[in-house]
């Protein structure tokens, strides 16, 4: 119960106070930690970035399906974590992602968690990765579309 106490109070003193304003959000971002750290068949990725309300990265990929996103190991975090910058891109909803890396379904996850330090199966699981299924991306361009390029419905 301590320890709930413990966590409840520094969250409220980091909402209150400016110190605590660079503190990383939640997960971060989920990442390899090396290229092709993860064994398995590669394929070209094209698609466009979804992000969910809950602040996860998804790519959709046209017939391939939406898949949440686990980034190359050269991409940074911006805002605490909260946010992902590809190439000095700071990724957003609707942008162009093209790269290479692997598909597969979320079930796999699970057998991952802990591999290489990285809590893939809760993280995972939290951005539904079981529903969307992954893709791990060795390498990745994101691009902002012109408003002249994007089509309206």
């Amino acid at each position: 119960m301590w320890r709930w106490v413990v966590a409840v109070v520094l969250v409220v003193a980091c909402g209150t106070v400016a110190g605590c304003s660079s503190a990383r959000v939640g997960f971060g971002i989920p990442q390899q930690p090396s290229p092709s750290a993860f064994p398995g068949v590669r394929h070209d990725v094209t698609g466009v970035v979804v992000v969910q309300e809950n602040g996860c990265v998804d790519v959709d990929l046209g017939s391939d399906g939406r898949r949440w996103v686990v980034w190359p190991d050269t991409v940074t975090e911006a805002n605490g974590g909260a946010d992902v910058m590809v190439g000095g891109h700071l990724v957003a909803d609707g942008d162009q992602l093209t790269g290479t890396g692997m598909l597969l379904d979320g079930s796999e996850l699970r057998t991952w968690s802990g591999r290489n330090e990285i809590p893939l199966g809760s993280f995972g699981s939290f951005c539904s990765a079981g529903t969307y299924g992954v893709v791990i991306l060795d390498d990745a361009t994101v691009t902002t579309p012109s408003a002249a390029s994007r089509s309206f419905f």
